[in-house]
Formats: structure tokens, C-alpha cells, sequence
């Protein structure tokens, strides 16, 4: 029954000899404030006299020391102190590191977050974990000198180490194992307690500076973070089992043949590494020369920049839903569930240069073995004879090097179709080795592994069958076997099926996505390798310009972006049933399709099975649903590119042959610098695809968790949206605002006089003192790392929103806890400059040497950093004026404004002025009235015609023709106007007009000179006609006589007029 290994385990020693003093507690460990030496000074006092007594409580927000809460002194005078008293004072610390003592230096804990954000281990980590850590860390930072030793082999494993500053190297039985660098880290298995002894040494190349992050605080800190737990939790419970995998059970390929005697003695030779995604688990170049045992995790192998192939170990889960006839094909392989193993050739010295590179896609746990220790395992007496014989010795001691011809035979396809030179080059130095024990079997063309490569036999014989598992001829050192469909290479040899390792075998390994690669780098050996017709291939071009100034995001950019955007792609060629891109993985490009097609399939996160769910970055797995069908023209990943999506929303499968073009995010916003035009347009997008995450973020924000949610949510009405590309400052150092800057997405850092001071991660925020108006100068420069997508909450906006939805008590505890934090946070940035400054300074005393001094830069460095420089300053000094021009014309504009106010002013004020004079002599003086007359509009005024045109124009009106007469139309005004007035009294109200011709009328119209008795005359016909009498006393007969006359004398007036109008 495997006995599982806890963070404390009964072997683990409880002291050892070490040089430098641990982290001690009540129970005999020492304390770091003692680790100086006997008789130093201690550097806590000695760096800030009269100031602080220990410069961390003043860096930590909430431990400020009360005697500096009782100092009445002025900020200025405080600083000028500080830095008088760092200055003389120093002295006593690099002092210390010529003597080789090691000094605790106690840096603040935003100095040491910025650190921490930058290891792959706490990457995925919420800020607010990092920061608690980072607060603990800051009692643990150490500065040591060139040759002093940090930790000893054999000394209590309780910390993990973190290089902040210089180099250091990791060194086992006086053997040099490998070298850190800057931000490097050792010691991760001591803190997930995967180990209890530090089984290296740590020695300082130069005067660096370390920081201790201990696995009691660790284990501390992250119980309250559950999300943190879930990551790490997997490293807590490992069993003994698990430990030794691959040498004492699950025994790899390499190891054949060794007793468990044996096996102990490689163990403890044997050093226990942690890899977290991203991190490089075996480097490409003649250096490496250690073999890398993967035993949990997923890793994928890389040559020339494609991936080859993917080891996944550990995963059990993965083969719960796996068909009984899948789980009969790889139960040869993974029945045991051997560590994977990476670099065997470059370990026993049968290849000379690694061409590969192993990176982590999960946390992967692995155990590395270094050519430098088989010496001593060699050395063992009770091991020598058993050594001798076993394959790992026998391979140790050949000498294996591939000829010209040897690697011809491989490439003999490429060959005959008459490929260039280089080309050819490019694939022969790229081939992975790889070692096969007795017995193996090492190749399988019914497989989809088997048919995607080439492999070349360079030590040992190999045996072949065919179908039904014929035997077929062996092949020796040279023979090459394997196949590629894709590229329509025939199987080699014929009719063979599966090859096994008749001894102990290398090969060489020529990948398909290796020749693939090279075709993208060698355009004009695509049709030789692919039979692609060059005019059919010309046909079938896409125009790039085109497809992108058609596309939804690009359209409205000018050509001369689009046209250096194409300048920068590069060309990808994927096979048929190759990935062009997974969901979920973590990609910044855009893939413009020129040729080809490929199919879209997502697959559903919450109702996907979690064993899947890593599986899924390296290969399409069961599940996915088709959603599309991309072809010749198709543009995918932009929203990548931008970084408005941090991962893949799908996986696109090739359908057939497909070329590319892959633009990635570095190349975009390089060439965005010059375009700031298209930068806007592009920032624009952003923020409006990312409007719907910025409720959750405002909502959810730490900041205001006291407040109402209403009150939330009408901040996020009011916020601004801003977009930020990399290098682009979002707040400038001295700068007067009074906003909140909330981190919606990419990470950004906080600079004063050039120093990184901290890095701010999506969900912190900077300025809330300014927002509450503490403050009003920044006290830094926010430069944003990536593409950035911020919320700037404004005093008026927060204000407003106070307003509406008051919260007194939220509102003062919120104004207390940040003046103290902005208080804090501004000494705490003044110390962190001053040590930085003091540290670059004292570089050349501590360290004379400038070959081992890490920080005395290269003509190289120097010169790019001067660029760098003078690019800056030249764009600050552009900026500038184009701000200048700006104001100035929004001063000229207020000007003129204002003017024509003034006079809009004026003429009121007279006009008023009058209305009051008028109105007061119309009081009190005689006479007449007054007033005030308004001024008569102005009437647009015709254009006088000259005389002879208007002789002309009156002609032409008198010989106008008249408008003939219609027979439908027989209205006459005047004898319906004579009508009316002779229409009897008694009659009920007026006619309609006889508009029509036929209408029946009661009598006939009066004329000129008719006289009443005719008029009554005619109108008793009609009435009597109608059977009706009508009868008209005399008065009525008098009035229509003075009607009738007085209508005659006005026609006959009219007529008159027209007469002289026209004559």
C-alpha cells in the first residue's frame, strides 16, 4: 500500500549544516534578522536612521510604525531624510556582502508582488493572493554576495527561492548543473512538499538579491483563497509511488536492466523539478545535456517552431471513456503508464545538439537526471559490474554520428523531386532521435502516428511484418521506414505494417510538420513537394488588402495599414485533419485563409467532461459540434490578435490542404505605433466588444463591495471605457486627474523615474484617493504591458451616483482605508525608487568584475536601450506639440466665443436701456406716446432689370395666348355673383356651384341692363316650370335693384382697369 508524503514527513530532517541561518520560530530555527553574522550591524537600522526604525513596516499598508504617526514633519523634508540617510548608510550594507555575509534587506511588498506576478507558478493566481504573499515574502528578501552560498545541499527544503536580482548557479557534488538567471526561481517541490531536503547548492555568481517564499506562510495563505487551492491541491496528496516513477516502479526504456539496488543509487542522483505552463522543459542547443522523466502532465515537443508530439502522463482519468478497442490499441503503451522521456541521445552523448524543445501545457512534475552525475553513479563499487552490461552504460559509451549519406537515404523523396539545397538543409537539421530498447515496437502505419513520419535506423537492426504479420526482411543502420499520406509520400518499405526494435535502436525522426514547415519557409518548393500547378495556384490568390478591407473590424483602416499589416504575415500551411487552432488555448494571432478548407467545431464548457477539457488543447476530441465552414477568404482569430479574448472560442480543423496567413499581436501593434488613426479605430472596437464584461467587473470589484448594488450599477453607467495598446501610458507621472484607473483586462505596471514598482493585474484598480479627492498629482506612470481595457470611475460620476443612491457610512469607511493606503503606497513607491537607485549604484563596489556583473550592459543593449530612449522622447516631444496645438485652439475658440457673447450682451443691455428711457418720458413728460419701434426685416430685394429687358418682358406677357375655354367647365363669376344677389330671401341658404355642365340652375344670371320685372320675370318661369309660385314684396325688389346696380358700376369699373393695365 503506497504511503502518501505529506508537507512535514516523518524522515524529513528537522536541521542540517547551512551556512546561511533559516527562518527560524520557537523550536531552535534561527532568525533571518540574525543571519547577518556575529557582530554586524544590523541593516534594518543602519538604512534609515531617525526615520523608521524597520523600513518593511512602513512599506506594508496597516503596519506603519505609530512613532511615524506621531512625526510632524512635511513630505519634502521626509524624502530629502530618506535619501541623505540611505546614501550614507548603504555603505554598511554592501560592506557586509564584501565579507560575505548575507544581508536581509527587507524590500516592501509591492516591490515583490511585481516579482511574483512574473512567475509562471502564480500566473493563474488573483492578485489579491499574490499581494498576501507578497506581504509575508517581504520579511524573507536577502542580499548576497559573488561567491556566497544561498542554500546548501542537505540543509531542511521548507521555502522555495525566487532570483530578484544577479545570477546564481545550481551545483551538486562540486558539478554545475545549470545556471539562473533574473526571475528565475529553484525549489518549487520544497514548497508543494514534494521534498524535504534541498538536495543542491545554490551559490551567487555576483551580488543578487533573493527572495524566500516559505511553504508554512504558503500553506497558510492559501486557505482562503479556494480557487488557488484547487490549482495546487493535486502536488499535496503524492504517494511514494508516484515519487519514483520511472526508476523504482513504471521503469522507462532507459533504465532496462537495473536492479532496485541500482535504481536507489540513480535516485538519489535524481533531482524532482515542478513545470507550469509555459515554461520551457527542455531548451534546443548543444547546452542541454540532462534527461527530463515527465511522470504527470502534459508536454508537447517543438522543432522549428511546429508542434510534433504531445505526452500526456498521469491523466487516468483521460482513458475513463475510452472504448475497449481504443484502450486495446495503446495498452502496450500505456499500461503501465511510464514517465515519458525527453533528451535520451543528447543524455548519453549520441547526438551532440538538442534540435527539440519541450514546453509545459500543464503543471507538469518531472524528474531530470544530468550527464554530469553518471560519473559518480559509475563510481559505485556494488553497482560497477551490473552497470557494464546494462543498455544505459552500453549507449553511454557509443559514438553515433549521422552521415551525409546516412541522412540522404531519408530525404530520398525530396531528392528526386529535385529540391533546392537549402531546403534539403533545413530538414536534415531538423530531426529528432530518439532511442527504442529490445523489443519495442516502434512504429505502426495502420496508426495516425505512424503515417505523419519518416525514421532512419542509426544504430541496431530492426524487424518488419506485414499484413497478418508477415515477416519481412530486417532492416539495418540506414534503412529508413514510415510513411506520409499528406504529402503523398509511399510507405517505406512496401507492404510493411509494423517495425520492432530487434536490439537496442536510435533513429532519426523526419516529421511531417517539419517538411510542412519548411514549405512555409521556402515558398518555391511547394510544387514540387505538393504538385501544385503554378497557374492553377495563381488563380485561386486571394488578394490580402482585399479580403481585410472587407472584413467587419478592418474596413473603415486605410490601405497603407492594411497593406504593411500583409507585409508582416507569414505564410502557415496545415495538412489535412491538422489543427489550425485549439479552444481554450491561449494564442494572440489572426489567420487569414488563402487557400483551402477547414471546419469550425466548439464545444460546450459547462457540460463538458473536465478529464477532457486538456486533452482538448493538443487534439480534437469526441463531443465537438461542426458550427462552420471556413474557405479561400475566411478571416479567424482577429479578436485574439487585438487581445480582446484571451483564449480560443474554437477549434478549426483543416479539411483539405489549406495556406494561411498568420498575422500575431507583436507585429499588429508595432505597426499600430505609426497609425494612430487606426489605433483609435481599433480601441474602439475593443471597447466595444468588451461593454458587456464591464458590469461583472464593477459589480464584482472589492473596492465597492460596501456600497448598494444600485449604487454599482449606476457606476457602471457613468464609468468611461478607455483601450490601451502595449508601451502606451494610461497615467503619466506629476499628472493632474481626479479618476479611479479599474483593470478590466491586461496586465499594466506602475513606474517611478524609470523603476518598475508594481504590476497591476484585470481587477485592480489605482487612483481611487484621486477619485475621493486626496490627492490630485499621480504619484507614477501606469504604462500598459499588453492591450489594456480600463474603467476611469470620475469624482463627478462617483458623486452623482452618491447622490442618487446615498451611503454615508460605505462612503467614510471607504475615505479612511484609502488615505491611508494612498499614504502607504506613496512612501512605499519613495523607498522602493531609493533602494533601486542605491542598488545600481553600489554594483561596481560589491561586484568589480563587469564580465560577471549582470547589470553592466553590451555595446548591443546599450545602444537599443538608447533608441528605445530617444524613440520615447521623440514621440513625448510630438505629442506635446500636438497637445499645444490643441490648446491653443481651444483657448482661440473660447476667445471668440466669448467675444461674441459679450456683444450679444451689449446689444441687450442698449436695448433695455432705451425701453427704459422711452417708458420713463412717456411718465413723466406731455405729448406723444413714445415707443419702441422694432426694426422692419429685411426683405431680400429683387434684382433691378435693366430697362430694355423689362420693354422686352412686357411684350412678351401681352402676346401670352389666353387659356381656351372648356365645354365641361361653364362657370361664370359674375352671373353667379348676380345670381346669388337675386335669389329669393325665403330660400334656405346658398347654392352649390355649378361646376358641371347640366346642372339644373333656378334662373338665368342677371346681365348688364335687365331690369327687375325681366329678372322676376325669368325667375318665375323657372319657378313655375317647377310647379311653384314665388311672390316678392317691394322691398325685397329694392334692395336687389341696389345690389344689381352696384355690381354693374363694379364690373364695369374692373374692366376699366384691366383696360389700362394693359393698353
Amino acid at each position: 500500500m503506497a504511503r502518501k508524503v505529506g508537507f512535514d514527513g516523518k524522515d524529513a530532517p528537522t536541521d542540517g549544516n547551512n551556512k546561511l541561518a533559516l527562518p527560524q520560530k520557537t523550536g531552535g530555527e534561527a532568525s533571518p534578522r540574525k543571519s547577518i553574522g556575529q557582530g554586524a550591524p544590523s541593516p534594518r537600522k543602519s538604512l534609515n536612521p531617525g526615520v523608521s526604525a524597520s523600513p518593511r513596516k512602513s512599506l506594508i499598508p496597516g503596519q506603519a510604525a505609530n512613532k511615524e504617526g506621531n512625526e510632524k514633519k512635511t513630505q519634502n523634508k521626509g524624502t530629502l531624510i530618506q535619501q541623505a540617510a540611505a546614501s550614507v548608510n548603504a555603505d554598511s550594507i554592501f560592506g557586509a556582502l564584501r565579507r560575505g555575509q548575507a544581508v536581509n534587506v527587507g524590500f516592501g511588498s509591492i516591490m515583490i508582488e511585481q516579482d511574483l506576478m512574473e512567475v509562471p507558478m502564480f500566473k493563474a493566481c488573483s492578485a489579491s493572493f499574490v499581494s498576501a504573499l507578497a506581504q509575508d515574502a517581504s520579511e524573507t528578501t536577502k542580499a548576497f554576495s559573488e561567491g556566497q552560498i544561498i542554500q546548501e545541499a542537505g540543509a531542511p527544503g521548507k521555502s522555495m527561492v525566487l532570483l530578484t536580482r544577479g545570477a546564481a548557479q545550481v551545483m551538486k557534488k562540486g558539478e554545475v548543473l545549470m545556471n539562473l538567471k533574473q526571475g528565475d526561481h529553484y525549489g518549487e517541490t520544497m514548497l508543494l512538499g514534494l521534498e524535504q531536503v534541498w538536495r543542491v547548492s545554490l551559490v551567487s555568481l555576483s551580488s543578487s538579491m533573493i527572495i524566500e517564499i516559505r511553504r508554512d506562510s504558503f500553506r497558510r495563505i492559501l486557505e482562503d483563497f479556494p480557487v488557488e487551492i484547487k490549482q495546487f491541491e493535486s502536488f499535496f496528496d503524492v504517494t511514494l509511488d508516484q515519487l519514483f516513477s520511472g526508476t523504482r516502479t513504471n521503469t522507462c526504456d532507459i533504465f532496462t536492466g537495473l536492479s532496485m539496488k541500482t535504481l536507489e543509487v540513480f535516485d538519489e542522483h535524481i533531482l524532482r523539478r515542478v513545470f507550469f505552463p509555459g515554461e520551457t522543459v527542455l531548451q534546443e542547443g548543444d547546452d542541454s545535456k540532462e534527461l527530463v522523466l515527465l511522470q504527470d502532465g502534459m508536454a508537447v515537443l517543438e522543432i522549428a517552431g511546429r508542434n510534433v508530439r504531445t505526452e500526456t502522463r498521469g491523466m487516468k482519468e483521460r482513458r475513463e471513456g475510452r472504448s475497449h478497442a481504443e484502450e486495446d490499441k495503446e495498452e502496450e503503451e500505456d499500461s503501465q503508464d511510464r514517465p515519458a522521456c525527453f533528451g535520451e541521445l543528447e543524455f548519453l552523448g549520441l547526438s551532440s545538439v538538442r534540435k527539440t524543445e519541450v514546453k509545459a501545457l500543464t503543471p507538469c512534475v518531472c524528474r531530470v537526471l544530468h550527464r554530469e552525475m553518471v560519473p559518480f553513479i559509475a563510481q559505485e563499487k556494488a553497482i560497477r559490474a551490473e552497470l557494464e552490461g546494462s543498455l544505459l552504460m552500453q549507449m553511454f559509451h557509443q559514438n553515433v554520428r549521422s552521415t551525409h549519406h546516412a541522412q540522404s537515404s531519408v530525404l530520398g523523396d525530396f531528392v528526386a523531386a529535385k529540391c533546392s539545397e537549402e531546403f534539403l538543409m533545413f530538414l536534415a537539421g531538423h530531426l529528432e532521435a530518439r532511442l527504442h530498447p529490445k523489443g519495442k515496437k516502434m512504429c505502426d502505419l495502420n496508426r495516425d502516428s505512424g503515417s505523419k513520419s519518416l525514421q532512419m535506423v542509426m544504430t541496431g537492426s530492426v524487424t518488419v511484418k506485414g499484413v497478418q504479420g508477415k515477416e519481412l526482411p530486417s532492416l539495418g543502420v540506414g534503412g529508413v521506414f514510415g510513411r506520409m499520406t499528406a504529402l503523398g509520400v509511399r510507405p517505406r518499405p512496401h507492404d510493411a505494417i509494423s517495425f520492432i526494435a530487434a536490439e537496442h535502436c536510435c533513429v532519426e525522426v523526419l516529421h511531417q510538420d517539419v517538411v510542412v514547415r519548411g514549405l512555409e519557409i521556402y515558398q518555391d518548393q511547394r510544387s514540387k513537394i505538393l504538385m501544385l500547378e503554378q497557374d492553377k495556384n495563381k488563380g485561386n490568390q486571394v488578394d490580402f488588402v482585399e479580403i481585410v478591407a472587407n472584413s467587419r473590424i478592418f474596413s473603415n483602416m486605410s490601405h497603407e495599414f492594411v497593406r504593411e499589416l500583409s507585409l508582416s504575415a507569414v505564410d502557415r500551411i496545415f495538412m489535412p485533419g491538422d489543427a489550425i487552432m485549439h479552444q481554450g488555448a491561449v494564442e494572440f494571432s489572426m489567420f487569414i485563409m488563402i487557400s483551402g478548407t477547414a471546419d469550425v467545431y466548439v464545444t460546450d464548457a459547462k457540460n463538458e467532461d473536465p478529464a477532457l477539457v486538456k486533452e482538448r488543447l493538443t487534439k480534437p476530441v469526441k463531443g465537438m459540434s461542426r458550427v462552420s465552414h471556413l474557405s479561400a477568404g475566411a478571416i479567424c482569430g482577429e479578436l485574439a490578435m487585438l487581445g480582446i479574448t484571451p483564449t480560443r472560442s474554437a477549434t478549426i480543423l483543416a479539411a483539405s490542404l489549406c495556406i494561411l496567413w498568420e498575422v500575431t499581436q507583436d507585429k499588429a501593434m508595432a505597426i499600430l505605433d505609426r497609425y494612430p488613426q487606426e489605433r483609435e479605430l481599433f480601441g474602439a472596437v475593443i471597447i466595444r466588444n468588451l461593454d458587456s464584461s464591464v458590469p461583472a467587473r464593477l459589480l464584482q470589484l472589492p473596492l465597492f463591495k460596501s456600497f448598494d448594488r444600485k449604487f454599482r450599477m449606476l457606476l457602471t453607467l457613468y464609468c468611461e471605457r478607455h483601450a490601451f495598446f502595449p508601451d502606451q501610458h494610461i497615467i503619466r507621472e506629476g499628472e493632474v486627474g481626479d479618476k479611479c484607473w479599474i483593470f478590466n483586462l491586461g496586465p499594466a505596471v506602475l513606474q517611478k523615474r524609470g523603476y518598475a514598482v508594481k504590476t497591476f493585474s484585470p481587477g485592480s484598480q489605482f487612483g481611487c484617493d484621486h477619485m475621493l479627492g486626496i490627492n490630485r498629482t499621480y504619484c507614477g506612470s501606469v504604462l500598459a504591458m499588453s492591450v489594456c481595457h480600463m474603467l476611469a470611475v470620475s469624482r463627478s460620476s462617483y458623486l452623482l451616483a452618491l447622490e442618487q443612491y446615498p451611503s454615508q457610512k460605505a462612503n467614510q469607511q471607504l475615505l479612511r482605508q484609502q488615505r491611508q493606503e494612498a499614504k502607504d503606497l506613496r512612501q512605499a513607491i519613495q523607498r522602493i525608487t531609493i533602494r533601486k537607485g542605491i542598488w545600481q549604484r553600489y554594483q561596481g563596489e560589491v561586484a568589480p568584475n563587469k564580465s560577471n556583473n549582470v547589470f553592466f550592459l553590451s555595446e548591443h543593449d546599450l545602444l537599443q536601450r538608447f533608441v528605445k530612449a530617444w524613440h520615447e522622447t521623440a514621440k513625448g516631444l510630438h505629442m506635446g506639440r500636438l497637445e499645444r496645438v490643441r490648446r491653443r485652439q481651444e483657448v482661440e475658440e473660447m476667445i471668440e466665443n466669448w467675444r461674441l457673447k459679450n456683444e450679444a450682451n451689449f446689444k441687450k443691455a442698449e436695448h433695455k436701456r432705451r425701453e427704459k428711457e422711452i417708458l420713463h418720458r412717456n411718465v413723466t413728460e406731455r405729448g406723444p406716446l413714445e415707443y419702441l419701434d422694432p426694426k422692419p426685416p429685411s426683405l431680400p430685394s429683387l434684382p433691378r432689370l435693366p430697362k430694355k429687358q423689362t420693354q422686352e418682358l412686357v411684350s412678351i406677357l401681352k402676346a401670352w395666348p389666353s387659356p381656351r375655354p372648356s365645354p365641361h367647365y361653364n362657370l361664370k363669376v359674375w352671373s353667379l355673383m348676380g345670381q346669388e344677389l337675386t335669389q329669393p330671401v325665403g330660400d334656405g341658404g346658398s347654392r352649390l356651384l355649378p361646376m358641371l355642365e347640366g346642372v339644373k340652375r333656378r334662373g338665368p344670371p342677371v346681365k348688364a341692363g335687365q331690369t327687375d320685372a325681366e329678372s322676376s320675370g325669368s325667375d318665375s318661369e323657372g319657378d313655375g316650370a317647377e310647379g311653384t309660385a314665388t311672390s316678392f314684396s317691394p322691398l325685397a325688389s329694392s334692395s336687389r335693384e341696389n345690389k344689381a346696380k352696384r355690381l354693374n358700376e363694379l364690373m364695369a369699373a374692373t374692366q376699366a382697369s384691366r383696360a389700362s393695365f394693359l393698353g
